[in-house]
């Protein structure tokens, strides 16, 4: 799932290097925004749930 995130933030930032149209460049700063902040989310849960840990 953190791939797909990575990978929908670089499409953004490409389209925020790149593209002029100003409603698809704002679109482009919230997906790079939320999906940041859900890769964070992921990698803090994974850390407090290691793989192999059984409860």
């Amino acid at each position: 799932m953190e791939l797909h995130h990575r990978s929908g933030v670089a499409l953004a930032q490409a389209e925020l290097a790149f593209g002029r149209n100003a409603e698809l460049r704002d679109a482009a700063r919230r997906i790079v925004r939320d999906q940041q902040q859900e890769i964070k989310q992921f990698q803090r849960w994974l850390k407090s749930n290691p793989a192999g840990v059984t409860n």
